[in-house]
């Protein structure tokens, strides 16, 4: 039996149909076949990178491990906090106006039995977004605070400190070799071995209070560090308790550079105990267009060398240079720098 004349061109419709579904499906089964060759070819070579990294091997490069603060106030590497102590304790208000930012650390100096006016300061530093770098001196001798003189104001300034949360760099009785002119050893306090047992009483103090937010630093001066000074860096030194050191650091001339021997010779120095550096007074006489660019090429050099922070002595006090002209300009850009950190920032 034939088909219908008029069924004829809806059959041949349908056999078409039927043809472009067939070869579908053919399509179809090839692309599936070659998808899961595909899965299964990164499985294996998924395998093969597991099997490689346990077996200590393989080309395989391991995750980059992040980045972790060594200290309270640590910086990354490439980065610092940039700042100054202004005039005998006062707030760098027209540097912050003038950037636009706040300075990144702001160096203070402290009798122990001004905490409440330490304390105070810290908050506004904090608030600011400035990282506080406190410099205490004493009410007794090197010796009497390692036996214990002072255990009960310096607990109380810890712990007051601890409270704040943010980080607090802490110094006590900064420049021992005789930085405030007077004969040595400095005012009167006793010898190395003195300085070196306070630091370490002062120390004990901080871990019996158990507080997180403050890193202890000692403050030498740069001459320390060169051969002409007739000092030897080791007898103001102690294994294991600074988290890091802070320097001073200034100029000899107008014509001289910050990148001086004495400075390579003391960032060598705590490089090769392990600690990072801070400086906490730092000062250059030429504030010309020349002066600026030795400005830039300090700021480039301590943060390439991990120095994790600078503060510029800015005051006309024991013969500070304020800064001026070009030098001024270059160090409030500085502040703007995607390098320079505020207190919240690692």
């Amino acid at each position: 039996m034939g088909i219908d004349p008029d069924m004829e061109p809806i059959v041949a419709d349908l056999k078409a149909q039927i043809a472009q579904v067939a070869s579908t499906a053919s399509t179809l089964s090839t692309d599936v076949g070659r998808w899961m060759n595909e899965v299964d070819n990164t499985l294996n070579a998924m395998k093969a990178d597991i099997a490689a990294l346990k077996a200590g091997g393989g080309t395989t490069t391991p995750p980059v491990q992040e980045w972790e603060p060594a200290f309270p106030g640590d910086t990354r590497p490439g980065m610092i906090r940039w700042g100054c102590s202004y005039n005998s304790n006062g707030v760098p208000s027209p540097h912050e106006t003038a950037a636009g930012v706040a300075v990144g650390v702001r160096r203070t100096f402290w009798r122990l039995d001004q905490a409440s006016s330490i304390i105070s300061t810290c908050k506004a530093d904090h608030t600011a977004g400035r990282l506080p770098w406190v410099s205490i001196k004493l009410s007794a001798t090197w010796q009497n605070t390692a036996n214990g003189a002072l255990d009960t104001p310096i607990i109380n300034l810890i712990k007051s400190l601890g409270l704040l949360g943010l980080p607090v760099w802490f110094s006590v009785h900064h420049e021992p070799e005789g930085g405030n002119g007077t004969a040595y050893p400095d005012e009167g306090q006793g010898s190395e071995i003195h300085w070196r047992n306070m630091q370490k009483r002062i120390r004990q103090l901080l871990d019996s209070a158990n507080v997180t937010n403050i890193a202890f630093a000692p403050i030498l001066m740069a001459w320390t560090f060169d051969t002409r000074s007739g000092r030897n860096p080791a007898d103001w030194w102690v294994d294991g308790i600074w988290d890091f050191a802070g320097i001073d650091h200034y100029v000899e001339a107008a014509n001289t550079t910050v990148l001086s021997t004495m400075w390579k010779n003391a960032l060598a120095y705590y490089k090769a105990k392990g600690l990072k550096i801070g400086v906490a007074e730092w000062g250059n006489k030429d504030h010309t267009l020349t002066g600026a660019a030795e400005m830039q090429e300090w700021f480039d050099h301590l943060r390439t060398n991990n120095v994790v922070g600078a503060a510029y002595f800015d005051t006309s006090l024991n013969g500070g240079v304020p800064l001026s002209g070009d030098a001024l300009i270059k160090f409030r850009e500085l502040m703007n720098s995607p390098y320079s950190l505020l207190v919240s920032e690692v």
